[in-house]
């Protein structure tokens, strides 16, 4: 079993510089990007689509299953897959929001900025899920996530630390679920 990673298409948010509520849709650009991604994860076997909840990455896993020819009934949604809680700082453009996460403390003392272990303790039941599958999985989420997501695979659970640049539409295979498995991209 492969798992890979898409990163949503570009947002409203994502194209204003801040950092996304819920509700933000898709650009034009993000839907073309969903359809490339799509072109690229037709070879790819996957057999089944799991995306965040959050709109901008439902319709990214909508588009690109339909050009990847799964078509949309291959997509179901998953809340644990949705990006880190930013509270106060929901579209503003502070850019010291990893520190803030990865420290769990914000300056202004906001409560409702998701603690990365809160985030982990969610990602590491979908690992367990995850597990139980047998075929090729394309998860669909957020680029907080990804980083996440990557480090409890790689045995370094609760660290928020860029390992990688994943850009709005980008497909990345994850460290596999079985040590003993070989990347295939």
């Amino acid at each position: 079993m492969s798992l890979y990673f898409l990163r949503h298409g570009q947002s409203q948010a994502n194209a204003g510089g801040v950092y996304a509520g819920p509700d933000s849709p898709l650009t034009e650009m993000g839907r073309e990007q969903a359809k490339a991604a799509g072109h690229k994860i037709a070879g790819l076997g996957i057999s089944a689509v799991i995306t965040s909840d959050l709109r901008r990455a439902a319709e990214t896993a909508r588009i690109a299953a339909v050009t990847a020819g799964l078509g949309p009934g291959a997509v179901t949604t998953d809340p644990r897959l949705r990006e880190l809680g930013v509270g106060e700082l929901m579209n503003t453009a502070d850019r010291n929001l990893g520190g803030y996460l990865e420290h769990q403390a914000h300056p202004h003392g906001d409560s409702t900025v998701e603690p990365v272990t809160h985030a982990s303790v969610r990602l590491q039941s979908l690992i367990k899920d995850l597990k139980k599958h047998p075929g090729n999985i394309l998860l669909v989420s957020h680029d907080g996530i990804a980083q996440l997501l990557y480090a409890e695979l790689a045995g370094e659970s609760g660290h928020l630390a860029r390992r990688f640049n994943l850009p709005n539409g980008g497909l990345i295979e994850l460290p596999p679920l079985n040590p003993k498995q070989e990347s295939k991209l």
